[in-house]
């Protein structure tokens, strides 16, 4: 028989054990990953150390602040749940949705307390247009025919104008100083920030696409590109560039398309720098900090043999000056494929080792140099001259390549885990990891009725 000493501790034991092994779930399941019932939206912000999205479940939306290192949860709120399509913005230390039908929420990005809200009939869905914040003034269509101004800190409504007929917002709103800008169907609008009075209209611009606030200038896509003051909506450009899009801005230049050719352009008035055909297969890419254009530039197969000099090769000018200063070809050893990514310190070149017929290198340079760093070589890729690779992630320890295939073939996208330091290859990946920190590597999981946020460590992704 057992006396009730032993039972004593043989209920203690089995009590220690159960504990033990709750802890121990408990634990893995909270640090290693995060399960929710729900549709999650694609619509996810990453900021440092956390995650904010947004899920439906129950036909109810929630919002859920995830803190990623260690992985656990921060806070969670429901919201309104006006569009399965629903999305919100981060902006400094407020996290910004419908927090019920016809109001825009401010909610504290620390612990989800509604901080400042205001009546609005704005639908915050993807693709919505018509919310802005400056300093402490927000700005947005408040009721359909009307754009109004809250002071975020008060609570006070500073003004409420009326949106006039031909006037309705169609590009979104942006700010410059005390002057709130937008577009509609043909026209850029400015109001000015402290009274919502009109300050300009534009003339009519056939087939307006775009705008972009750069300085003092409004830059506008239409059945042209031109460059507006800001001051008064006229046009300060010599004339009208005739392109059909704008590729990369920078420091007060940037570089337009025409189906012919690339032309830099100074944004001030709209002085050509540069002129450069787009003859075979050119790609741009650019530096925008360095103020540096590089094309790659494939053979035209129709080409006659004469034209000897032109094959695969990659040019890097200096956009303010139009100054070539590298240039990288094709020789008996290599073929030029593109450029990966043209980062602060390093640019990165793909090219085909001819020798192997097989390896895809990419070379990594220093800009203050112009010399070879760092090489990753990728053994047998999917390859041909249709062979695109880009640099998608790079940290102190690791770098991650991904290798596609353009047409006329189509393979799904290939990643490739390097060490950055040396260029040693780790191996091919399973994916990319959704979310990327100092210390982890995270995978999103989405099904139509649940999702799941696991934390990982890099090499976890390897084939």
């Amino acid at each position: 028989m057992l006396n009730y000493n032993h039972l004593t501790k043989m209920k203690h034991f089995f009590f220690t054990l159960s504990l033990s092994i709750f802890f121990i779930i408990s634990v893995v399941s909270c640090s290693g990953e995060l399960h929710r019932s729900g549709k999650m939206s694609e619509n996810y912000i990453v900021s440092r150390d956390d995650l904010f999205l947004t899920y439906e479940n129950d036909e109810k939306r929630y919002v859920f602040a995830v803190k990623l290192d260690p992985l656990s949860v921060n806070w969670e709120k429901e919201i309104a749940n006006l569009s399965s399509d629903a999305v919100f913005k981060l902006h400094k230390d407020h996290i910004i949705c419908n927090c019920e039908k016809g109001y825009i929420c401010f909610l504290s990005a620390e612990n989800g307390d509604n901080v400042f809200s205001f009546p609005s009939s704005l639908i915050m869905e993807a693709g919505f247009r018509g919310l802005a914040v400056s300093d402490s003034q927000v700005f947005s269509i408040c009721e359909e025919k009307s754009i109004c101004s809250y002071d975020i800190k008060t609570g006070e409504m500073l003004w409420n104008s009326e949106i006039k007929k031909g006037m309705e917002v169609v590009l979104d709103f942006s700010v410059k100083d005390k002057t709130l800008v937008y577009g509609s169907e043909k026209n850029i609008i400015a109001l000015s920030t402290e009274t919502g009075e009109l300050i300009w209209k534009s003339e009519d611009l056939e087939e307006l696409e775009k705008y972009d606030l750069l300085g003092e200038t409004i830059l506008v896509t239409y059945t042209e590109i031109d460059g507006l003051d800001i001051s008064d909506g006229k046009s300060k450009w010599l004339s009208p560039y005739r392109g059909n899009s704008v590729r990369c801005t920078m420091d007060g230049v940037l570089i337009a398309a025409s189906e012919t050719h690339f032309t830099t352009l100074f944004i001030e008035n709209g002085s050509e720098i540069m002129h450069y055909p787009r003859e075979g297969t050119t790609l741009l890419k650019c530096h925008e900090e360095a103020s540096l254009a590089a094309y790659t530039v494939k053979k035209n197969p129709l080409a006659e043999d004469k034209l000897a000099d032109y094959y695969d090769k990659i040019y890097i000018f200096d956009a303010g000056t139009g100054k070539r200063i590298f240039d990288y070809r094709s020789d008996e050893d290599r073929t030029v494929l593109n450029i990966a990514e043209m980062l602060n310190e390093n640019f990165y070149i793909v090219h085909a080792d001819k020798k192997t017929e097989k390896n895809a290198i990419i070379d990594s340079f220093s800009y203050f140099n112009w010399e070879k760093e760092v090489s990753y070589t990728i053994p047998d890729p999917e390859s041909g001259k249709n062979l695109h690779i880009t640099l998608s992630h790079i940290d102190d320890e690791y770098t991650i390549f991904t290798a596609t295939v353009k047409l006329p073939d189509s393979y799904p996208a290939t990643n490739y885990l390097f060490k950055t330091e040396s260029g040693n290859l780790v191996g091919e990946m399973t994916k990319r990891p959704d979310i990327i920190t100092s210390r982890f590597a995270y995978d999103i999981i989405i099904y139509d009725a649940y999702f799941n946020i696991i934390q990982r460590k890099m090499t976890d992704f390897l084939k």
